[in-house]
Parts: C-alpha cells; sequence; structure tokens
C-alpha cells in the first residue's frame, strides 16, 4: 500500500510540475505577447506623429511613407481579444483621420449638364474649343457637341472610312480642333461652322499613335509603339514629318497612354507613373503624397499658363491635382462617379468639365 501510495504521490508531483511548466510557459508567453503589442501600439503611435510632423513640414513623401507603414503595422498585430480591441479600434480611428488629411480628399460638386446615351458605355473623351464642348469616342465617328453659353446640343456626322477617334487637341489660338483617328491620322474641326475636312501627317510606317498635343503651332505626338515622341511643324496641308524630339530613351513610352506639355512634356504610364522630360531629356519626377497609385489609362491636362498638372483617373474614380514639383494639391471625387474618362480645365474660370459614362459634368475647382 505504502508503495502505491507514493506512487500514485509521485504522479500526482509529476502532473503538478508539469503542470506549473506549461502554465509558466504560458504566463511568459502572455507576457511577451502583450509587450509585443505594447511596443507596437507605441510605434504606430509614434509613426502617427510622425506622419503630423512631415505634413506640417510639408515633406509628402515622409508623411505617405510614415502612414503606408503604421497601417501596414496594425494590419498584422493581433487585435481580436476584447481588452485590445478598444487601443487597436482608437489607433484604426486615428490612421483614418489621418489619411483624410494625408490624401487631400476634398469633395467634387458637379452638376450634370447633359447625358450622351451613345456615350455611356464607351471610353469616350472631351475636348473644349471656344464655348462647345466635344465628346467623342473610338466606338463612332459622330461628335456630340455641348454649348456652354446656349445650352445647345448638336451632332457632327464625319467620314463613314472613320471607325472612331482615339484623342483631340486645341491650340492656344482656340482656331481649330484636331482628331486622331486610326492611330496616325488626322481630322480637322472648323469651331465656327463645324465642318470638317482632313489633314495630313508624316509619320514612320510603323507609327502607332496613343495621344498628341498642340503647343505653339506644333504637333507633338507620342508614339506608343515606337517608345518616342515626334514633333511636326505645320504645313500648308496639315503638318510634315516628325522629328524625333525624344533623344533620352532610358524610359520606355510603350505602355504610356497621354501626353501634357508646358514647355516641358508629362506623359502618363500605365503602371501608375507620370514621367517628365525637358528638352527631350528625361528628369526627375514622382508623384508626392498620392495614395493609392494611378490606375491604368490616367488623362492629363495642363499648359504654360497653368500653374497645376490635374490627372484624371479613371479607374480611382478621381481627379489628382498636383504642382509641377509633384506635390499634391487636392484630390476632388465623389461617390456618384461611375468611370470618369473625359477631361477639360477651363483654368480662366476656374472650372472643370468631366465626361463621365455618357453624362457630362461641370464643377467649380477650388484653386
Amino acid at each position: 500500500m505504502m508503495t502505491k501510495f507514493m506512487l500514485f504521490g509521485s504522479i500526482i508531483l509529476a502532473a503538478f510540475f508539469l503542470i506549473s511548466i506549461f502554465y509558466i510557459r504560458h504566463r511568459q508567453s502572455v507576457i511577451a505577447a502583450n509587450l509585443s503589442f505594447s511596443r507596437s501600439i507605441r510605434e504606430l503611435k509614434e509613426r502617427q506623429d510622425s506622419v503630423l510632423n512631415a505634413l506640417v513640414y510639408k515633406n509628402d513623401a515622409l508623411a505617405l511613407s510614415e502612414f503606408q507603414a503604421a497601417r501596414d503595422l496594425l494590419e498584422k498585430i493581433p487585435c481580436a481579444s476584447p481588452e485590445r480591441q478598444a487601443a487597436c479600434a482608437e489607433i484604426a480611428d486615428k490612421l483614418d483621420e489621418l489619411g483624410v488629411k494625408l490624401r487631400k480628399v476634398l469633395p467634387l460638386n458637379s452638376t450634370e449638364l447633359n447625358y450622351f446615351p451613345s456615350l455611356a458605355s464607351a471610353d469616350a473623351k472631351l475636348i473644349k474649343i471656344k464655348n462647345k464642348l466635344i465628346a467623342y469616342s473610338d466606338a463612332t465617328s459622330t461628335l456630340f457637341v455641348y454649348d456652354v453659353m446656349s445650352r445647345e446640343t448638336a451632332t457632327i456626322t464625319t467620314y463613314p472610312s472613320i471607325s472612331g477617334f482615339i484623342g483631340a487637341g486645341v491650340p492656344k489660338e482656340n482656331d481649330y480642333v484636331l482628331f486622331l483617328y486610326n492611330e496616325k491620322q488626322l481630322m480637322q474641326l472648323n469651331p465656327t461652322d463645324l465642318t470638317t475636312k482632313l489633314v495630313d501627317i508624316s509619320l514612320p510606317p510603323k507609327a502607332s499613335l496613343a495621344s498628341f498635343v498642340v503647343y505653339n503651332r506644333r504637333l507633338y505626338t507620342l508614339d506608343s509603339k515606337g517608345s518616342t515622341i515626334y514633333r511636326h511643324d505645320p504645313i500648308k496641308l496639315g503638318f510634315g514629318q516628325g522629328v524625333e524630339w525624344l533623344t533620352d530613351k532610358s524610359i520606355s513610352l510603350t505602355d504610356s497612354s497621354d501626353i501634357a506639355i508646358d514647355g516641358d512634356i508629362f506623359v502618363s504610364k500605365d503602371d501608375g507613373r507620370i514621367v517628365k522630360f525637358t528638352k527631350g531629356v528625361s528628369q526627375p519626377f514622382s508623384l508626392l503624397g498620392l495614395d493609392p497609385n494611378l490606375g491604368a489609362g490616367a488623362r492629363l491636362f495642363t499648359y504654360n499658363d497653368i500653374p497645376y498638372l490635374y490627372i484624371l483617373d479613371s479607374q480611382n474614380k478621381r481627379l489628382a491635382i498636383f504642382e509641377k514639383n509633384g506635390h499634391l494639391v487636392s484630390q476632388l471625387t465623389n461617390d456618384s462617379l461611375k468611370k470618369p474618362t473625359g477631361l477639360v480645365i477651363d483654368s480662366a474660370v476656374k472650372t472643370v468639365y468631366l465626361l463621365d459614362s455618357g453624362r457630362l459634368l461641370k464643377a467649380t475647382l477650388g484653386q
């Protein structure tokens, strides 16, 4: 009996010893987890302070970097237990507030001017000449006109050989509109009587234009297939042989979608970058403070007398406004936007016109 008792007691002591070891290890694990959680919360608060300081000193790049690091850290730390949920929720609320300040999001309070049913499902774009807004797309040869003064509408039937228009441009003199079709051919519109004619342009046989812009009467064309930019001088019947304006081939333009010019040239790329060239040579340039990154197919708008670079991001349903050094000024958006693809800025009256799934919208800019 004594042997059995001693054996039973040994088993109890061994079990107690094992339970004690497990308990101690569990307590150590809990303490370590709590310490790790406390360190993470402390780091999150430090990064929040860093974001605020960076915003005060207008260091948008640092503010965005610290904000993204804080957001990533919050996603990784365990917040499921009731005692941690309150701390995590408080941090998350403060990050949301910082995100609004950092992204500089403002409401786009727009009014609808007109609706073009034929363009509702098209990747349509917009151009303005004098008082006329002209909507077009690559799916139809018809142009849709809205007069902002008289509010009258009209349609222009062009040529049966044209399946649609890729891009359009207007010189500063406001005396004609150029439309690009078939990747390398041009049509000209007279804004006075709305008549059209085909004009000449000389390009390499394999060129495929994604966009163009008229500046100082010259034509600058973006050849996405050839990964270059051509400059064309005006001639009697249109524009002459394209001369390669781009001398720096260090940046590929094969995935580019739009071009804008103010003396320098800005090009939007489908990977979300905007690249800048001066006299044919690439320059250091990046968008600072933008979150999330640009989607593919961004539309650009600027000129030498306009202090900002305007970017229409169709995928993220916003109009982003930047200083020309890349610093974010504001982002304009609205829950009612569906797929904005057309952009015109009338800087003289601080007005933006958008084409959104067939809807012609007008909004006032705050700058």
